[in-house]
C-alpha cells in the first residue's frame, strides 16, 4: 500500500491505453475511483450491528488519516489551508452531508441513498440562482423539474413503508452542494490532501462525540436509527478489520480522483462520478441481495440525466451572467 501511495500519477495513467486522449484517461480514473467508493460504502451493514455512527466514523478517520499523512508525503502537496474560514466552511458541509448519507446505509441500498445525494447539482444550482443570482435557463430549470420526479420515484412517500429518514440522502445532497460550492468558488488554491485531512479530522472528532454523547444519553431507536444514535461499544477483530478496509479503499479512491482532477479539467469529467451508482447498484445486489425495481432505476435515470443536463450547461454558461 505504501509503495501504491508513492507511486507517480504519471505512472498510474502508464496502466491506460495510451492513444486515449488525456480527458478520457482521465475519466476513466475518476469512474474506478468513484467505483471503489460505491463498493466500500455497500459494506456499512457489516459494521452497522457492532458500532454507532460516530464511533464508525472516528476508527475509520483515525485509518485515514494516517493515509492521508503518507499521501500528502508521497505527493509533497500541504496540509495546511491557505484560507481557514473557506476550509473549515467546505469541510462543515461535506461533513455534515457524509453523516447523513452514511447514516441511512446500514438500512437503504446504497445505490438509493447515492441516487440522492447526487440531487447535489439540483442543489448547486438552486443555489446560485438563489444566493448568487444566476439565471438557469428552461433547460435546466426542465432538468431540475426531471431531477426532483427521479427523487420521488426512488422515496415514494405515499408508500408505508416511507419514513422521514429516506429523505436524509436528499438532505445530504443539499449540504454535498454547499460544499461543491465553497471548493469551486473559496477553496480552489487548497492543497486536496488538506481538505482530505480536514474532512476526515472533523468527520472523526464530529463522530467521537456523538459517539460518546449517546453513550451517556441514550435515546430510544429503532431498527432504521439505531445505527445513528449508536453510543460506544466493543467491536470484533473482523469489524475492525472491515472498518480497516474501507478506510483504505477511500484512501485509494480519493487518490485516484485526485489524480484525475489535476490532469483534466473538472466539467469535462465530473460526469464519470455518477459510475457510483452503477458500483454501489452492484455491489448492493451482490452482497445484500437488494434489487432495484423499474421504478428505482427510472428515478436514478432522472437524477443521472438531471445532474448532466445542469452540469454540463453550467461550465458552458457563466453562472453568474
Amino acid at each position: 500500500f505504501s509503495y501504491c501511495l508513492a507511486m507517480d500519477n504519471a505512472l498510474l495513467f502508464k496502466f491506460l491505453p495510451s492513444a486515449l486522449p488525456q480527458t478520457h484517461k482521465s475519466g476513466i480514473l475518476l469512474a474506478l475511483g468513484v467505483g471503489i467508493l460505491g463498493f466500500s460504502d455497500a459494506l456499512v451493514p457489516l459494521v452497522s450491528d457492532e458500532v454507532g455512527l460516530g464511533q464508525f466514523h472516528f476508527i475509520r478517520s483515525v485509518i485515514a488519516i494516517a493515509g492521508v499523512f503518507w499521501l500528502a508525503r508521497a505527493t509533497s502537496l500541504s496540509l495546511w489551508p491557505q484560507s481557514w474560514s473557506a476550509v473549515l466552511a467546505r469541510s462543515a458541509f461535506i461533513i455534515i452531508a457524509m453523516m447523513l448519507f452514511f447514516g441511512v446505509l446500514s438500512f437503504l441500498p446504497s445505490a438509493v441513498a447515492g441516487a440522492g445525494l447526487f440531487t447535489s447539482p439540483i442543489f448547486v444550482l438552486l443555489i446560485l440562482v438563489v444566493i448568487y443570482g444566476a439565471r438557469p435557463g428552461w433547460v435546466r430549470l426542465g432538468a431540475i423539474v426531471g431531477g426532483s420526479a427521479g427523487v420521488w420515484l426512488l422515496l415514494r412517500p405515499d408508500l408505508s413503508g416511507f419514513t422521514p429518514y429516506h429523505m436524509l440522502p436528499v438532505i445530504a445532497g443539499l449540504f454535498y452542494a454547499g460544499n461543491v460550492i465553497a471548493t469551486n468558488r473559496y477553496c480552489v488554491s487548497e492543497s486536496p490532501m488538506c481538505l482530505l485531512f480536514f474532512y476526515f479530522a472533523g468527520i472523526g472528532v464530529l463522530g467521537l462525540s456523538g459517539a460518546v454523547y449517546f453513550t451517556f444519553f441514550p435515546v430510544a431507536t429503532d431498527t432504521e436509527s439505531a445505527f445513528m444514535f449508536g453510543g460506544l461499544s466493543s467491536i470484533s477483530l473482523s469489524g475492525f478489520g472491515w472498518i480497516a478496509i474501507m478506510a483504505l479503499l477511500t484512501i485509494i479512491s480519493v487518490w485516484m480522483l485526485t489524480a484525475a482532477y489535476q490532469t483534466a479539467a473538472a466539467s469535462d469529467i465530473v460526469v464519470y462520478e455518477y459510475s457510483y451508482l452503477i458500483s454501489a447498484g452492484i455491489s448492493g445486489w451482490i452482497l445484500w441481495g437488494y434489487a432495484l425495481g423499474m421504478a428505482d432505476l427510472f428515478g436514478i435515470a432522472l437524477i443521472i440525466g438531471a445532474g448532466i443536463i445542469i452540469t454540463r450547461l453550467t461550465s458552458v454558461t457563466a453562472v453568474s451572467d
